[in-house]
Parts: structure tokens; C-alpha cells; sequence
């Protein structure tokens, strides 16, 4: 979900954009099987952006933030390889270990766009 407002020309015309976004993941399975040790709890992840367009709309320079509470979150999952031979499966469960790939992290920067 996002908003965004656009306000009138401003100084010389220059425009400004403001959006925020917000984006839920309610839990969700990162495993292909379903294994509770993939269940990873809900998420919301909060981006926003500041735009300064130029009076023809041939140029705009933004600032932008994405996942800016920085929260950290399994994307994937999977039980690690040869487990056993690790040390890390408890025999009486078959649980073991899980490694996965992580979300990006808080991330900004500027962006500067020319057309042409």
C-alpha cells in the first residue's frame, strides 16, 4: 500500500513528489514442505521517497529509504547439507539445522534521472 502526493510548482516550477509505502507479509512458509522451522512470524516493511522534478520534467533528483525500520527477515529457507555429519540433527526429532537468504537491509540513497 502507498500514497503520494505531487504538490503545485513551487519555486520556478520545480514540483515535489512524497510518497510512503508500506508492504505486510502475514507468516508465510519459507520451506517447500512446510516445516514449522520455516514459519517466519509477519512482517511490515516501510519504504518512502522525495522527489524534486524540474519545471520541464526533463531531470528529477530523489532521495529514497526502503525497509527504514530495518527489520530482519528469512526470505528462504533450507535444512543444512549433510547435517548428521555436522552434529547438527537431534536424532529424536530429525530437527536440524537451517540456513536461508535474508531480505535487504535498510537501504537509501539518491537517484538522478535525465531524459532525453
Amino acid at each position: 500500500m502507498g500514497v503520494e502526493f505531487v504538490t503545485d510548482p513551487l519555486f520556478g516550477g520545480f514540483t515535489a513528489t512524497l510518497r510512503a509505502d508500506a508492504t505486510y507479509n502475514s507468516s508465510y512458509s519459507t520451506t517447500n514442505d512446510l516445516n514449522p522451522q520455516g514459519i517466519v512470524e509477519g512482517v511490515t516493511l516501510y519504504g518512502g521517497r522525495i522527489t524534486l522534478t524540474s519545471p520541464d520534467h526533463s531531470w528529477n533528483v530523489a532521495l529514497y529509504g526502503q525497509n527504514l525500520t530495518d527489520e530482519h527477515v528469512f526470505t528462504t529457507k533450507f535444512p543444512q547439507v549433510l547435517d548428521s555429519l555436522f552434529g547438527v540433527r537431534v536424532p529424536a526429532t530429525g530437527a536440524t539445522l537451517f540456513r536461508g537468504f535474508m531480505n535487504q537491509p535498510r537501504t537509501y540513497g539518491v537517484r538522478i534521472a535525465k531524459t532525453f
